[in-house]
């Protein structure tokens, strides 16, 4: 082919191209103001709409009372709108659940009266976090040990909580623990005053529960005054038994369990029979009212008490909490 002809060609070719650069940049140029104006005020009024989003439930763990009828219950009733944010990650700044409500209840259910009954009913004030949910420890007689979760603005806190009366009560009992060089661990109120039993161990980072030695684990007793009681080394706590506290000491050659008594605030070894004993009895006082074939089930919005056949997989429902009682 002659090169004179090649040369129009060529220069046509790079009118052509020049032309498509600049196409693309200014198409680029509106692509990025469509963007940024999509990930504005549109992208949110198209990604939430306005909708609002029930995030209620009722939280764990449910307790059954020393009655055998009071089921103690914490529900959260809370609902969102997010705000904004751009449809995607790195458009503008992350969204944010602007909660419209966010009610913390505790609440007590009587199985044979099918009655439900509001104890502590806490309203946030809106644009909270959503967080601070009660969480139940504990129940003895008419007191239950509440922890309430960490909020944006709040510490986690632990209160008593007078069943009866619906009267509540803080404890410092996160910072008595650490005064006493003792890591948060599990709760339990053993006696109707508020006095607790709390098995932990020695102040340190990390999980939030004690992680066992081979001695097994610090066991404390803290009075209503604030008074703290060393009891002594245990695997774990088994329940009590009219004043003693029956403790698992099971690294000993000679004991499986050990009896602490509240009163004398000694402790004494218990035989192989005497323990088995004594946790039998412990056994048949948790089960005197419903048997071992009890049950509760919950989700979100139910719970569910109901009653295993002895003779049969099946159970048949003896009562449930709906979470619209709640409001």
């Amino acid at each position: 082919m002659n090169d004179e002809f090649d040369v129009p060609r060529m220069r046509a070719t790079g009118r052509l191209s020049i032309v498509m650069s600049i196409a693309l940049v200014i198409g680029l140029l509106i692509l990025g103001f469509g963007l940024k104006f999509f990930a504005g005020g549109a992208a949110r009024q198209l990604i939430s709409g306005g909708q609002v989003w029930d995030t209620s439930q009722f939280n764990k763990p449910l307790l059954l009372a020393d009655d055998g009828r009071t089921i103690l219950f914490s529900y959260t009733r809370s609902e969102y709108r997010r705000e904004g944010g751009g449809p995607m990650p790195f458009m503008g700044a992350a969204p944010v659940n602007n909660y419209l409500t966010d009610i913390k209840f505790i609440g007590a259910f009587d199985i044979e009266k099918d009655l439900t009954r509001v104890i502590v009913r806490d309203v946030q004030h809106p644009g909270s976090d959503g967080k601070g949910n009660f969480i139940l420890q504990g129940t003895k007689g008419q007191v239950a040990l509440v922890y309430r979760e960490p909020t944006r603005d709040l510490q986690a806190r632990y209160y008593l909580v007078d069943l009866k009366t619906t009267g509540i009560r803080e404890i410092p009992l996160l910072r008595e623990l650490s005064d006493q060089n003792l890591s948060p661990g599990w709760y339990y109120v053993i006696k109707e005053d508020g006095t607790l039993l709390i098995v932990t161990g020695p102040a340190r980072s990390g999980p939030p529960y004690p992680i066992g030695e081979p001695s097994g684990y610090t066991v404390v007793v803290r009075t209503p005054r604030g008074e703290y009681i060393q009891v002594g080394k245990a695997k774990g706590y088994l329940g009590s038994h009219g004043d003693d506290l029956i403790l698992d000491v099971r690294s000993s050659e000679n004991s499986l369990q050990t009896a602490y008594s509240l009163t004398e605030r000694v402790a004494r070894p218990l035989s192989h029979q005497e323990g088995h004993e004594v946790l039998q009895l412990i056994f048949e006082e948790r089960n005197r009212y419903h048997g071992p074939n009890f049950g509760i089930s919950m989700d979100r919005k139910h719970v569910e008490i109901f009653q295993r056949h002895e003779n049969g997989p099946n159970s048949h429902t003896l009562s449930k909490i709906d979470e619209k009682l709640l409001q």
